[in-house]
């Protein structure tokens, strides 16, 4: 990230964070020297010492509600002076008096009240902003994935279809050209015979020419595309 988006997003976590257990603020406090922690740490750290002096300036101050209701807020003026904070201390983030306070920040870094507001607005609306384009790659990644489910179960069907399809037509046409492939067989068989019978002998009558290609046949069994009959006995002439 950049330098000073990083620096935002460390104000805004800064910001947010109990200077006693680095954590966001639980039950959150502040101090009349407008510094704020954790009710149950500022509690603990106070058990511990003895005393009631701020954990990051030491110094005495009274324990201020920072979550205050819109009947019991009031503006936060230096306790000493009266004065509104317009300066705000980027090292220890709190609000500081130009008055009685600027000297002891010389070495920090120190900006406008209004600046650090403005950041933190920035930062707020630029955190906002990155959440929204999450849901929205969020959203678009559920319709793209929902889409490719689809689209999947679609091409199934289609794909189980066309497979279905083509199997049939290769049964059907395989079984048409054995259907004519057979018959061409039996047609060129029984002329054969036929062509065979009359020339052996003239003597032989329609009748028994009929029975001895039945016969031939019912005891001729077929092997292949190649015109090979086979059978029990000697019956070469069967051979086209």
């Amino acid at each position: 990230c950049s330098s000073k988006k990083c620096d935002l997003q460390e104000l805004l976590e800064t910001f947010l964070s109990c200077h006693v257990c680095s954590e966001t603020f639980r039950d959150p406090v502040s101090l009349s020297c407008n510094h704020s922690f954790c009710s149950s740490c500022l509690q603990k750290f106070w058990e511990q010492t003895g005393n009631k002096n701020c954990p990051i300036c030491k110094r005495r101050s009274q324990n201020i509600g920072l979550l205050e209701t819109e009947g019991e807020k009031q503006p936060m003026v230096c306790s000493k002076h009266q004065e509104d904070p317009k300066l705000f201390c980027k090292d220890e983030q709190r609000a500081v008096c130009p008055v009685c306070e600027f000297s002891l920040h010389q070495s920090h870094k120190v900006i406008p009240i209004e600046q650090a507001v403005s950041e933190l607005k920035e930062q707020l609306k630029s955190d906002l902003n990155s959440l929204q384009d999450k849901r929205n790659k969020h959203n678009q990644v559920e319709e793209t994935y929902d889409d490719v489910i689809q689209h999947s179960k679609e091409q199934s069907v289609e794909t189980h279809t066309e497979r279905e399809t083509a199997v049939r037509q290769f049964y059907w046409t395989e079984n048409l050209a054995l259907g004519h492939w057979r018959k061409t067989c039996v047609l060129r068989i029984a002329a054969s015979l036929n062509d065979r019978l009359e020339r052996s002998s003239g003597r032989s009558s329609p009748r028994a020419q009929s029975l001895v290609v039945e016969r031939s046949l019912e005891r001729g069994v077929l092997r292949g595309p190649g015109g090979v009959w086979e059978a029990g006995g000697d019956h070469s002439f069967f051979l086209i």
